[in-house]
């Protein structure tokens, strides 16, 4: 429980700091957003288990030539592993589901730990979420 503590002290002084690679503007605009964002399981063993990162892109508009990507950083705030889901059109309320093995982008395990999950959408403007994956 003190090891948890300490863990979450930590977080968010490295997120108050500014040292987390966030350089969108919101997970919300006036035309999209990022609902749901969640991951299953979570915490999940790399070793014998695959995340499934799911969110939902709520929209008022055909978002034409709109882009979708998710990066997975680690504590540190290193980038791991990123999938992009290329230049789409995004029809109003689509749901997405990434899988995520536990690897960075060279197709190595990762060190248990807490991650951090960026999904980016470039739409009329870009928005994100960021949600929190635990590799056990």
């Amino acid at each position: 429980m003190k090891r948890m503590i300490i863990l979450l002290f930590f977080v968010l002084v490295f997120l108050i700091a500014g040292h987390f690679p966030l350089s969108a503007s919101s997970s919300t605009n006036e035309f999209v957003s990022i609902e749901n964002a969640h991951c299953y399981p979570n915490p999940f063993k790399n070793e014998k288990q695959i995340a499934k990162i799911k969110f939902i892109v709520k929209s008022d508009i055909q978002n034409d030539d709109s882009t979708v990507s998710v990066i997975i950083f680690d504590f540190n705030g290193k980038k791991v592993w990123t999938k992009s889901l290329g230049q789409m059109n995004i029809p109003p309320n689509t749901e997405f589901v990434v899988k995520w093995g536990g690897e960075n982008d060279l197709g190595d395990k990762v060190a248990n730990g807490l991650y951090f999950c960026k999904i980016i959408v470039e739409a009329n403007n870009t928005i994100y979420k960021v949600i929190k994956i635990l590799v056990k």
